[in-house]
């Protein structure tokens, strides 16, 4: 009797121990079930707490027109980038001409101001004459004219094509290297001299 009795006692505490570890087994793996279905969760965005930024991915797509993001550098316009080179010209008002002088070291003629002030601003030019650069420009009417583009010119001296060059500042102006009397300086567009020589205009950006 005694026997029985203890192996009765035995086969309780081994179905006890079964029973135990596999309540443990089954816990453990609910728990991690539910815990990995909370981190996908979590990594797609989706139950994600109020209050907490939704996290970034590599599938994130910025757009170029919606400049929400604030990541965007918005690109400058025509008007923007003239206005550039207006102004970056307006700064060797006073400077001397010298023929053939293509920097604010030497001195400027025409043509050599209008290409240092381009390449000066990121807008290559390596064409030195004024014809070369006439044919180095995109072509915009009176209409179309913004401070910044190209006013060329023909026989103001010479017989090439065109003889003549400055940058248009706005309100009929431009600023030009004139001669050894005038240096560089501003010029009206609409005075009689320059409306009789005026070739034409050009953009370069």
């Amino acid at each position: 009797m005694k026997i029985k009795s203890l192996l009765k006692s035995i086969l309780i505490i081994a179905l006890l121990a079964v029973l135990v570890s596999g309540s443990v087994y089954f816990a453990e793996y609910y728990v991690g079930k539910e815990v990995s279905a909370t981190m996908i969760s979590s990594s797609t965005g989706e139950n994600v707490p109020d209050g907490e930024p939704e996290p970034h991915t590599d599938n994130d797509i910025k757009s170029v027109d919606n400049k929400a993001t604030g990541d965007e550098t918005p690109a400058l316009t025509d008007q923007q980038i003239g206005r550039e080179i207006a102004d970056f010209a307006e700064q060797f008002l006073g400077y001397r001409y010298v023929g053939g002088g293509s920097n604010p070291y030497t001195g400027f003629d025409c043509s050599g101001f209008v290409q240092y002030v381009l390449n000066s601003t990121g807008h290559y030019l390596s064409a030195r004459s004024c014809t070369d650069q006439y044919y180095s420009t995109w072509r915009v009417s009176a209409d179309e004219l913004m401070p910044g583009d190209i006013v060329f010119f023909t026989g103001t001296w010479g017989n090439a094509q065109v003889t003549h060059v400055g940058i248009y500042i706005g309100g009929g102006r431009m600023i030009h290297a004139g001669d050894e009397n005038s240096n560089v300086c501003h010029a009206n567009l609409w005075e009689d001299y320059w409306v009789y020589h005026l070739y034409g205009y050009g953009r370069i950006r």
